[in-house]
């Protein structure tokens, strides 16, 4: 039952955290792009329920009432949304903010003299919730460990748990399954806790809790494909996505997203093929679309005659949604080839040379991982990215981008990093015109265009202005550069860009468009000193008898905690840039990392010896490797198979390091939940990939293992101390768990 009681911990513990980063964001506003807060969150109730293993009070009994509470407050922050979104401030998005969050500049009103809630505060008090409701399920891991027999042995069932909490998540994610399964799986897993707790009992306001839960993840978004007034609500593997069929408006996270549309007056999709024809270029016969989204680009490269399309969608309900709602049915062409992935990857390893690659208001709303800093979109906004797309056209071929960039150091960084890449300054169009894009402007709709410019700075050297139509197009209209051929047609002609040479390009060690500079922004510095704030004293207060033990013993777990968080984060993002920025690869990933430190537990279990200063040494050798080695290999197989062995390496050594130092603890409890708060002061150290990129951030990991080696040192005794009975009872625990 001890062994039972560890695995279903460890299950309950990782996919209810899974749930909430997936659930939260969905109802609190902007939530999305701090999910990174909710896993923290989860850290801290681990770790500080750990510490509290010795405390005579069952945490696990005020679990359900806090769940619901945390799910009711979400619920009820949803429902006061169109009023709070008001007064929810991010990081001064109207005031030249240092980094941009799409969405948040919608509804916030202008006047700063009122009263305004900073989106840290709504943060933190969410992360300090999350953190009381992981208090029992900490509380109950630890305890069970520490009641085996063998440390390691509960170790073990520890890492399986979690790998299966992982991996049944991610089904369920596949599947597009609504939040009803989730949290009815987790509350089997939570009654099972409670049961084993009170001994076969569950006590009234538990099981009225349990209802709770199971009655709030039914309502609203709950049941995924269901329609309220006609609003259909859907759950993709990345966030919840919402159909207004009355606007034709797509919102993700409660944030509008996408319009589906059709031929319209001002057509953006349709500018560049215009314009291209009007200065005497052929049709576009091969085009790439990264970005479809619902299929309007993809409609209006139909409608101007190219004969094959690659359209690339990272969400497959945004792709359904589109392909059956949009009413031109791009999606039902026989010309159209549909890719579900991420397009940096697709971009990497093209199927075709392209005459056209169109970057379509790619955009996102979430980070691509809790682990990491990054968004869904952030390495196709990048140097290497840029490279790959000159690579992919076809001789006179051009790369277009547009969006709202919202301000113009956005628009200054992709012109800058365009203009290196291709040798020559791209064509910036601005709807409506506005002849000089300054820094620190706001912008509306900006088109970019690189590549073979040549036939495009002749004419309107020769013409001057090219004129838009305010009517819908056709492929048959009048050339723009005869004139405002049309009644309302007005005039546009290239930009001129204005950017401070001192802001930092963004490149795939460093891929941070939306933020103005190498900086930690102000607004990351307020939610590390709120989780700090919050963090530290519930650790304190979940000690036994309100007194520390922590130890050098217990600095070492620390550290570990803290330098795995960071090789973790380091290992996702090199990952995602070998094999695709997607909810898939963070999944595997996250399924292997656990995998392999399984694997280096099973060794230190079935092994005479382990040398901790060797492990030591070659893994901090292993890292300065992995730091010199460029950040992005060309792609082959043969790169991308070194790099899996240089990021799996690292970590099995790191596995095997805390397996043989936890062997050793007479207080596993107090020390798991030190080294769960290294985790949480890990994540917070990933904050420093906005100053230093995500390279130098091994070089913080050598740093920490380095200080956790000087203290295992002199604190841990050597390996040749370890008798044959301790090795021969963590064998024979093995074996025999495994036959059971």
């Amino acid at each position: 039952m001890t062994r039972t009681r560890i695995f279903v911990a460890s299950l309950t513990g990782l996919f209810l955290e899974m749930a909430l980063i997936r659930w939260l964001p969905a109802h609190i506003p902007y939530l999305a792009f701090f999910t990174n807060t909710v896993m923290l969150g989860c850290f801290l109730g681990l770790a500080a329920g750990c510490v509290a293993a010795g405390k005579s009070q069952r945490l696990i009994g005020g679990t359900p009432i806090l769940l619901f509470l945390l799910m009711l407050s979400a619920i009820a922050v949803y429902e006061c949304s169109p009023f709070l979104t008001k007064l929810v401030d991010v990081g001064g998005q109207l005031r030249n903010p240092s980094e941009v969050f799409f969405g948040t500049e919608y509804a916030f009103h202008n006047d700063f003299s009122k009263f305004y809630v900073p989106i840290e505060v709504l943060d933190g008090f969410f992360f300090l919730l999350t953190a009381l409701v992981f208090l029992g399920i900490g509380q109950e891991m630890a305890r069970a460990m520490v009641e085996h027999k063998s440390r390691l042995a509960s170790y073990a069932w520890n890492i399986a748990g979690s790998i299966l909490g992982v991996l049944v998540f991610a089904l369920l994610s596949w599947l597009q399954t609504p939040p009803i399964i989730w949290f009815l799986a987790a509350s089997g897993g939570l009654l099972f806790l409670l049961f084993t707790s009170n001994k076969g009992h569950l006590l009234l306001p538990e099981t009225i809790s349990l209802c709770m839960i199971g009655l709030l993840s039914c309502s609203q978004m709950g049941f995924g494909l269901m329609s309220t007034n006609k609003v259909s609500f859907y759950w993709s593997p990345y966030y919840v996505v919402r159909v207004d069929p009355k606007f034709n408006i797509v919102y993700v996270n409660n944030i509008g997203h996408q319009e589906i549309k059709t031929l319209c007056p001002n057509d953006i999709y349709s500018f560049p093929y215009s314009l291209r024809r009007d200065v005497g270029l052929p049709p576009a016969k091969n085009v790439l679309i990264i970005g479809a989204g619902t299929g309007n680009d993809v409609s209006r490269a139909l409608m101007w005659g190219a004969e094959h399309i690659d359209a690339v969608e990272i969400d497959p309900v945004v792709y359904e949604i589109g392909k059956r709602l949009h009413p031109l049915r791009p999606y039902d062409n026989s010309r159209v080839s549909v890719h579900i992935t991420d397009g940096r990857h697709f971009l990497s390893s093209p199927t075709h040379k392209y005459d056209l690659i169109i970057f379509a208001l790619v955009d996102s709303l979430v980070l691509h991982s809790s682990y990491a800093n990054t968004r869904l979109e952030s390495f196709l906004f990048t140097k290497e990215a840029f490279m790959d797309a000159r690579k992919a056209l076809s001789p006179g071929g051009n790369l277009v981008l547009y969006n709202y960039y919202r301000w113009g150091w956005v628009t200054g960084k992709i012109d800058r990093m365009l203009q290196g890449v291709f040798g020559d300054k791209p064509l910036v169009f601005t709807f409506p015109y506005r002849p000089i894009i300054k820094d620190d402007e706001k912008e509306g709709m900006t088109l970019i265009q690189a590549g073979a410019n040549d036939h495009f700075n002749e004419m309107f050297q020769k013409k001057g202005s090219y004129y838009v139509s305010n009517e819908i197009p056709s492929i048959h209209q009048p050339s723009g550069f005869t004139g405002p051929y049309l009644t309302g047609g007005h005039p546009i002609k290239p930009s001129l860009v204005e950017m401070k040479e001192s802001l930092r390009l963004p490149t795939d060690d460093w891929p941070f468009l939306y933020s103005k500079e190498a900086i930690l922004p102000p607004l990351n510095l307020r939610n590390i000193a709120i989780i700090l704030a919050c963090g530290f004293p519930l650790v304190f207060l979940c000690m036994p008898s309100g007194k520390t033990n922590f130890t050098k013993k217990s600095l070492v777990f620390f550290l570990l905690g803290a330098a795995f968080m960071l090789l973790t984060s380091h290992s996702i993002v090199r990952m995602a840039l070998l094999l695709g920025n997607t909810w898939v690869t963070n999944a595997v990933v996250s399924c292997v990392i656990l995998f392999i430190a399984f694997l280096s537990n099973l060794w230190v279990m079935r092994s005479r010896s382990v040398n901790l200063n060797w492990v030591f040494g070659i893994l901090l050798l292993c890292l300065l490797l992995e730091w010199c080695i460029p950040y992005r290999l060309t792609g082959t197989s043969i790169d991308t198979t070194i790099a899996c062995v240089m990021l799996a390496f690292p970590i099995f050594l790191s596995g095997t390091i805390f397996s043989r130092v936890f062997d050793k603890t007479q207080h596993p409890d107090q020390q798991l939940g030190y080294n769960i708060a290294g985790a949480l002061v890990g994540g917070l150290l990933e904050y420093a990939c906005l100053l230093i990129g995500f390279g130098n951030i091994t070089m913080l990991a050598f740093a920490l293992y380095g200080l956790a080696w000087v203290f295992t040192s002199s604190n841990c005794p050597t390996p040749a101390h370890r008798s044959t009975s301790s090795r021969s009872s963590d064998k024979s625990e093995l074996g025999r768990e495994s036959l059971s």
